[in-house]
């Protein structure tokens, strides 16, 4: 007659095993987690014995083995109580109880405690070769089992690493990322500030080169106007000067002309002196004091022409000297002029340098772009070899999961 056995626990593998190990002694096996079920499986099948665990999801087992006692049809079903928290001192409460379980088993239990329960509550037996291969069997079953939960503790292991290896890369990602944009907006404000100095250089460029325009046109304009109005001025005091000397001249010629006449008088007196001298030589010895007279008369009037040449040398003089300032202030006119040449070539050269700096500028800036597209292209560089190593990661990721469904597979087949 073929036995049936009820196991109501949780753990799933230690369901599987005992269903195993049951079904090739002929056992007919009914499983469940939930107590209320296990109760209409037992009443419905008229199991022969149940293997009650205490931890179960809804209603414990210490509950369930009451409702079995109390039940009149289900009361005389043996009833074994397995626990892997409970201690013995529970197991010994329970034991007084009137709804007490018929067997108890702490986990793990070994196979022959487990067998011989059973053999004691339903009279069940096993030849010592049988005994010894079922235990075998259950022994090879179980070290495969912690062989496989190893394994799979291992790639479990292994698969939380990559995980590990996978945020940390995706958080490399994001900073890389972060730092790009950072770069990248480094960047773009460097060059719009490099664009607003260039831009400001060129106004300032053109500022100068309309004020150069301007100045240079002003000093045209003045350089031309004050030759000009030099020129005009010279013409002005040349003429200014025309006219004192031809005042002068004339002066000096009616001076001269005076001169003359008084001459030309003095010596019309002296040829009447002499007239008279000659009249009157036969009066010589007589008028000697006349004659004596007229020597001094004659004397004073000599001193006389003479001062009166002194002061027309003087005359001569002072106009030399005009002559002279008025070729000093040419001079310093002249020196006016060089000096205003001057300021212009400094002004020139200085536009000169204004062209070499901005060239120097110019340069700097091209220098500047020339960098930026190296960091781009670096960075660029940097992005695709982060891509490539991520999908690298991506196809590791996919042989562990298809490796995992493998195991996954192999374990479910080997369950069954």
């Amino acid at each position: 007659m073929e036995r049936k056995i009820l196991i109501i626990d949780n753990e799933k593998d230690l369901v599987d095993t005992l269903t195993t190990v049951f079904k090739q002694h002929k056992f007919r096996v009914f499983t469940t987690n939930d107590g209320d079920k296990g109760l209409e499986i037992a009443r419905k099948e008229k199991v022969d014995l149940v293997l009650l665990a205490v931890e179960l999801p809804k209603k414990n087992g210490y509950l369930v083995c009451k409702d079995f006692k109390v039940d009149p049809e289900l009361k005389k079903i043996p009833v074994i109580l397995t626990s892997r928290k409970a201690t013995e001192a529970d197991f010994a409460k329970h034991r007084k109880l009137k709804v007490r379980a018929d067997e108890y088993l702490k986990k793990p239990f070994t196979d022959e405690e487990l067998f011989s329960k059973i053999e004691n509550l339903i009279g069940f037996s096993l030849s010592d070769d049988e005994f010894g291969r079922l235990q075998q069997q259950i022994h090879d079953f179980l070290e495969e089992k912690v062989n496989l939960e190893s394994e799979i503790e291992e790639k479990s292991r292994q698969l939380v690493e990559l995980e590990n290896r996978i945020n940390q890369l995706f958080n490399e990602n994001e900073q890389l990322k972060k730092e790009l944009e950072e770069k990248n907006n480094e960047l773009e404000s460097i060059k719009e500030k490099y664009e607003e100095e260039i831009e400001l250089l060129r106004q300032e460029k053109e500022h100068l080169q309309s004020q150069l325009k301007l100045e240079r046109e002003n000093y045209e304009k003045m350089s031309q106007e004050a030759l000009e109005n030099f020129r005009e001025k010279l013409k002005q005091e040349k003429e200014n000067l025309k006219k004192e000397f031809e005042k002068e001249k004339r002066k000096l010629e009616e001076e001269n002309a005076g001169l003359k006449e008084e001459i030309e008088k003095l010596e019309e007196e002296k040829k009447d002196l002499n007239e008279r001298i000659t009249g009157l030589e036969k009066q010589l010895k007589d008028r000697e004091g006349e004659v004596n007279e007229l020597k001094s008369k004659i004397s004073s009037l000599s001193e006389e022409l003479d001062k009166v040449r002194e002061e027309s040398l003087l005359t001569e003089n002072n106009l030399k000297e005009q002559i002279s300032e008025l070729e000093e202030k040419v001079s310093v006119l002249e020196s006016e002029k060089m000096a205003i040449n001057n300021q212009l070539q400094a002004v020139l050269s200085e536009n000169e340098q204004l062209k070499e700096d901005l060239k120097k500028e110019k340069g700097k800036r091209e220098r500047l772009e020339e960098d930026i597209s190296r960091l781009k292209g670096e960075l660029d560089t940097e992005k695709k070899e982060h891509e490539k190593a991520v999908k690298e990661l991506n196809k590791e990721l996919a042989t562990y999961k298809k490796f995992r469904e493998v195991i996954e597979k192999a374990l479910k087949a080997f369950e069954k």
